[in-house]
């Protein structure tokens, strides 16, 4: 249902700082809609799609760009006799520099004047968890972290293993918990989701053996799951004491490692999350899923990062509805996106983001097709299916990411948990994120 006095307007501005933290190719319904308290339905009546919204958060920029650039040219040239050549000269700097305080300030373009970290010219829009008569009580009632607080002290070190030496990070104390990160990230993208869960748990975070700080002892090639879950497999070893079991967290291609990990060393292992694993040869029309994901890899050789990027989200589709038959087996446990969100800072920093760009080259020449070509042993999950949980995010509908995990729950007998937002839900709402966590984990 649509809330009364919610305007084009307040939907468009409500997606600037998600288009601010995740990126513009990430902005989603989810957002401003849990911000707004409603369903992503309720917001059609005032942007059509994602790509509509999308469009309109796009167009202010432009046109601010398009001032700026007249303004710095007109300015240049001067009130007297034009000089249009040295006017011309000066635009590639104008808009090249346009387009640098873009990159600091972000979407919401009245802020764009602001440094990197100063969250006091972000526009008042209500955080997830709030409605128009304030924030909502979250039934997990662990308070949250305020920016007074001090911050869980990090303990970095390095493991070597078979043909890498893996950087890692430590934090909190308690039973282990592995953060396994997906796609071309590092362990920066579980900052803001390993403070959360740092009182509970000994939370442990990395960067796989071909990204960031982790270091291979060969140039890279294609990648193997079963390398990246021994190690996995290691790691926890080196941090668990005694052979105490660990719980584990994986999303994306980090879930298909977890899956690996499951069926290869259960004895290890407590609890395994598994957030969306694109493990597509479970599903009826796996063979058009790796023709999309060759598609991908053959456009980022041809054109370009943004171009396999505009390719992946054209096959992964819009979020639409899942089937009766698809959601009659997920359940969401409450509602975890009512625990209010951080006001800390953004979910990843600039620096990790730096790095997780880096990375993005290798993903799609060497982890994409590999991963996704994984096909899981499902007798060896099936014997230890007690430990699984399988995961999707509840605004993932029918995207190609989300089938398989749910054909996966069925075959295996369990329960399929429906975690906060899409694919990238744990960048759109790590709080959230967190409360889900300590449901399933026991935490």
């Amino acid at each position: 249902m649509a809330r009364a006095g919610l305007t084009t307007e307040h939907v468009v501005r409500a997606a600037a700082e998600p288009a601010d933290t995740v990126g513009f190719d990430h902005v989603t319904l989810s957002a401003p809609a849990c911000g707004f308290g409603v369903r992503d339905a309720g917001l059609h009546s005032h942007v059509k799609n994602r790509g509509d919204l999308r469009t309109r958060l796009a167009l202010p920029a432009g046109e601010e760009c398009a001032d700026r650039v007249g303004t710095a040219v007109a300015g240049r040239a001067g009130k007297g006799e034009p000089d249009l050549a040295d006017a011309v000269r000066l635009l590639p700097s104008t808009f090249h520099g346009f387009g640098s305080l873009e990159a600091l300030g972000g979407f919401d373009a009245p802020a764009m004047w602001r440094r990197p970290g100063d969250r006091r010219s972000r526009p008042c829009t209500p955080p997830c968890g709030t409605g128009p008569r304030g924030p909502r009580r979250a039934r997990n009632t662990r308070k949250a972290r305020t920016m007074t607080e001090q911050p869980t002290k990090v303990r970095p070190g390095t493991l070597e293993v078979t043909g890498a030496t893996l950087h890692y990070e430590v934090r909190g104390s308690g039973p282990v918990l592995v953060l396994m990160p997906g796609g071309s990230a590092d362990a920066g993208l579980y900052d803001v989701l390993a403070e959360e869960l740092a009182d509970a748990w000994t939370v442990v975070s990395y960067d796989p053996r071909c990204y960031s700080r982790s270091r291979l002892d060969a140039p890279v090639a294609d990648q193997r799951v079963e390398d990246h879950s021994e190690d996995v497999h290691l790691l926890i070893e080196e941090v668990c004491p005694d052979g105490e079991r660990a719980s584990v967290f994986g999303t994306s291609a980090s879930a298909v490692v977890a899956l690996d990990l499951l069926g290869r060393h259960p004895e290890r292992l407590d609890r395994v999350v598994a957030h969306e694993p694109p493990v597509v040869d479970v599903l009826p029309d796996a063979e058009a899923a790796h023709a999309l994901f060759t598609e991908v890899r053959a456009a980022f050789r041809r054109d370009g990062a943004e171009a396999a990027a505009a390719t992946m989200s054209a096959g992964i589709g819009d979020p639409e509805p899942p089937t009766p038959e698809e959601t009659s087996g997920s359940t969401r446990q409450d509602n975890p996106q009512d625990a209010p969100e951080s006001s800390g800072p953004p979910p990843i920093g600039s620096e990790a983001l730096a790095r997780m760009q880096a990375n993005f080259p290798v993903f799609v020449e060497h982890v994409l097709c590999p991963f996704t070509a994984y096909v899981p042993d499902e007798a060896a999950l099936a014997a230890v299916s007690d430990r699984l949980v399988p995961a999707v995010g509840e605004n993932s509908g029918r995207q190609l990411t989300a089938r398989p995990v749910r054909v996966l729950a069925e075959r295996l007998g369990r329960e399929l948990v429906a975690f906060p937002g899409g694919h990238v839900g744990v960048v759109e709402h790590p709080a959230a994120f967190a409360v889900m966590l300590r449901k399933v984990l026991g935490g």
